[in-house]
């Protein structure tokens, strides 16, 4: 009576329904207070099922209820990064497919660029399931090649030989012969770096996204402003989170701009080198007060949400009331307050891997928070496992101690370093929006302490 037991996808097995609850009766069999003596109505005698293992899954961990989601240890598994995939094809996919279609060991070789096109353009997903249904589809396609290399051969060779007419080698250009056309060609046509003929240079920035599939990817952030009352309209199928979002990044630039917080480098307005900040801050007030301001998050039938746009929606506005464009290979991520601090957000290592793929983006903004995750990262690529764990108490008691002691700022060291080395993108923390001007406009736009503004305010 200690048997392992694995109910799986249990996010799908409803409740309240006509026929019973069944979370109801997981509530029961699951709690080690009470399985002791769980009474089946089945079988009409009560069970011991306090020795037995129990293994969940779920898809989606919050479709369960809070009572049963509080008698279960959460285990939560990231899916397979792009690099852990052509791996597992090169070791496991292509061999057994190759084996399992009749073809003799070496007569299928893909490379690692072809594999890394089939996971980016044919198959988005967190797992490796349409992957392998592709390997074997071009396994098969490769098999009847084969055959019909075998069938034109005079030689007396043998049938685990491989024929000289035949070529077992499949490169990136042969996939859509094999498997079509791909749903997704690239990411540089869904971004595309040329600017349209009514494209403003301002008011456009590259936020990051965690995909339902588990792969993340590069969302762009578009804002016009028209002449009209202050108003902002948003569009592109955006949840409730994302349009609070909004509001907040509305309020936080209202509130930087009326409270004359902002200051300004050298160049940092056209033609406005020789003018007072203060005139300049007029400038913007008004322009500010009478734009109808559009924010749309491009694909519209796909619907977004979450905690992690704060930042962008707030530096996409405050680049359309400047006029002042955001370098098109920065990518940004993390929540923000009416406060002006950023906050840290979830699915990190996918939102770096999709903007690693579109090879346009060399420089990320990272909640200072979210450091830990690129740790957490780092120490788990380590093949030393031993060395590993002893790297990651050091690690951790060390940033510990960053935060505890305030120093917030930018940190390079070991996973940075790794990071740039793998996915050559360069990691900027930020932890309050100051941070995030800094890194973007190096200082042509800063902020001015509080006291500051209240000075202008007066003198002016």
């Amino acid at each position: 009576m200690n048997p392992v037991i694995l109910l799986d996808e249990v996010d799908k097995i409803g409740s309240n329904s006509r026929k019973g609850d069944p979370e109801a009766a997981l509530l029961e069999v699951l709690d080690p207070e009470q399985n002791t003596n769980f009474h089946d109505m089945y079988i009409g005698f009560p069970i011991d099922l306090s020795q037995v293992l129990f293994i969940c899954t779920a898809n989606d961990l919050w479709e369960l209820s809070d009572p049963l989601r509080d008698r279960m240890e959460v285990i939560e598994l990231s899916g397979y990064n792009y690099f852990e995939k052509i791996e597992i094809c090169q070791k496991y996919i292509i061999p057994r497919q190759v084996l399992r279609n009749g073809l003799p060991e070496n007569s299928v070789i893909i490379d690692d660029d072809t594999i890394l096109k089939i996971a980016v353009n044919y198959t988005r997903e967190s797992g490796i399931r349409n992957m392998e249904r592709l390997i074997s589809s071009i396994c098969r396609t490769k098999a009847i090649e084969f055959t019909e290399a075998m069938d034109d051969s005079i030689s007396n060779e043998k049938e685990t030989s491989i024929p000289e007419s035949y070529n077992p080698v499949v490169l990136s250009s042969d996939l859509p012969k094999y498997i079509g056309i791909p749903p997704h060609l690239s990411e540089v046509d869904s971004f595309p770096t040329e600017p349209t003929k009514i494209q403003q240079p301002y008011g456009l920035v590259n936020g990051l996204s965690y995909n339902s599939d588990g792969s993340g990817s590069l969302l762009k952030f578009e804002m016009v402003g028209l002449p009209g009352p202050q108003n902002l309209m948003c569009t592109g199928r955006l949840g409730e989170v994302i349009l609070e979002s909004s509001q907040i990044a509305n309020t936080l630039v209202a509130q930087v701009l009326n409270n004359r917080l902002l200051r300004f480098g050298s160049g940092s307005i056209k033609n406005s080198e020789h003018s007072k900040d203060g005139t300049r801050l007029n400038e913007l007030i008004e322009r500010y007060k009478n734009l109808d301001i559009h924010l749309h998050v491009p694909e519209g039938s796909i619907s977004k949400d979450g905690p992690s746009a704060g930042v962008t929606m707030t530096l996409c506005l405050l680049s359309l009331i400047l006029q002042k464009p955001v370098p098109q290979n920065v990518a940004m991520t993390g929540e923000i307050t009416l406060t002006g601090k950023v906050l840290p957000i979830g699915g990190l290592k996918e939102k770096l891997l999709g903007a690693h793929l579109t090879g346009r983006i060399s420089k990320v903004l990272v909640p200072r928070l979210n450091r830990k995750d690129i740790i957490e990262d780092y120490i788990y690529n380590l093949h030393d496992r031993e060395v590993a764990n002893e790297l990651l108490n050091v690690m951790i008691l060390d940033e510990e101690k960053l935060l505890q002691c305030g120093l917030r700022g930018n940190v390079h060291d070991a996973p940075e370093e790794w990071i740039k080395e793998k996915l050559g993108i360069d990691i900027v923390y930020v932890d309050e929006f100051t941070d995030v001007l800094d890194a973007v406009w190096n200082g042509d736009v800063y902020i001015a302490g509080k006291e500051s503004g209240l000075k202008e305010r007066s003198r002016l």
